[in-house]
């Protein structure tokens, strides 16, 4: 498989990526709702 400048396979980073971003929505969406009257 192809590796990044990392060493990590482009899949293993597209994972960790897609990891990330679903922890961010989460967060965002956690504030949202604290933030509602």
């Amino acid at each position: 498989m192809t590796t990044d400048f990392n060493g990590h396979t482009v899949f293993v980073t597209a994972a960790e990526t897609h990891v990330k971003e679903l922890e961010v929505q989460q967060n965002q969406t956690a504030h949202q709702i604290s933030d509602m009257p």
